[in-house]
């Protein structure tokens, strides 16, 4: 993983992409190449070394040899093309599965991605936030457990499910790079950070009042979840498998702000963002749910 800076945003560009860019550079500079050595060859055979310009293209040495140059530059960059993709396509097609309510999970494919990165040197604030993150997502799991035993309504139940997946696919990384589970052994509602479980109680006491404020409760999580893990991704995640997972839990966050949010609409409730600025908040529930990765 690869980060820039511009313009105090934090843009992260993976192998694939740098990959792909630096193909499409490489085709650019070997077109306009041959074009010039092609120009060249002509001018310093038919003016520089006083041959007659009648000479046929075909017989001039220099026109060939530029070509000979061309097609080898092409067939290599074609080979380097195509083996990419067959190590593309030895990868699983999807690592998310998401219907049409927006629930969305990981599924065991996320594995082989994760393994296929590199292993990096986690920086201080990349070890905190996998443990962070890691009880966030059972904050949101044991949240929507809770209340679907409150209220018994589909939604809550549906994306406790897939936040469990979300929690796995955090309990991935933790593994990879050998750090402990914060959230191993921890029965439901409880919580090793101090704000996590003020946090919690501090839901659930809101949610229990009636089904609509559960609603709420449930939007207010994803919402906290997509502004946490974005400032992570823009401080200081560079790792390449931390970034693919988050940017995935981000994904699976949006997707069931806009679950929540449509079950509101349902009940008549227009609801109103507690932490995402207006303007993130309408891009959001106004495009459709994302699918794949």
């Amino acid at each position: 993983m690869v980060p820039l800076s511009l313009n105090g945003k934090r843009y992260h560009f993976t192998k694939s992409k740098i990959k792909y860019w630096l193909l499409v550079f490489y085709v650019i500079s070997v077109v306009v190449f041959g074009i010039l050595l092609l120009k060249k060859g002509d001018l310093c055979y038919r003016v520089g070394k006083g041959i007659p310009p009648t000479l046929g293209v075909n017989k001039n040495p220099y026109i060939m040899k530029a070509r000979y140059f061309l097609f080898s530059m092409m067939l290599l960059g074609a080979g380097f093309f195509s083996t990419s993709c067959e190590k593309d396509k030895a990868q699983p097609d999807s690592y998310l599965e998401v219907d049409d309510q927006g629930n969305t999970k990981f599924n065991n494919n996320l594995q082989t991605y994760v393994d296929d990165l590199p292993v990096e040197d986690l920086n201080t604030g990349e070890s905190a936030s996998l443990f962070y993150i890691r009880e966030e997502e059972k904050l949101a799991r044991d949240v929507y457990i809770t209340l679907y035993g409150l209220w018994s309504q589909n939604v809550f139940n549906n994306i406790s499910n897939s936040e469990a997946t979300h929690m796995d696919a955090v309990l991935v990384l933790l593994n990879k790079y050998q750090l402990d589970d914060p959230a191993a052994g921890m029965e439901v509602g409880v919580f090793i950070d101090p704000e996590l479980q003020a946090l919690y109680n501090e839901l659930l006491a809101y949610g229990e009042v009636s089904l609509i404020q559960a609603l709420e409760v449930g939007a207010t999580v994803e919402e906290v979840d997509i502004i946490d893990i974005q400032t992570d991704l823009d401080e200081f995640v560079d790792n390449e498998d931390i970034a693919l997972v988050y940017e995935s839990l981000m994904k699976g966050s949006r997707n069931h702000l806009r679950s929540f949010v449509r079950n509101l609409q349902q009940q008549g409730v227009t609801y109103t963002p507690q932490y995402l600025d207006q303007a993130t908040y309408e891009s959001i529930i106004n495009s459709d749910m994302e699918t794949g990765n």
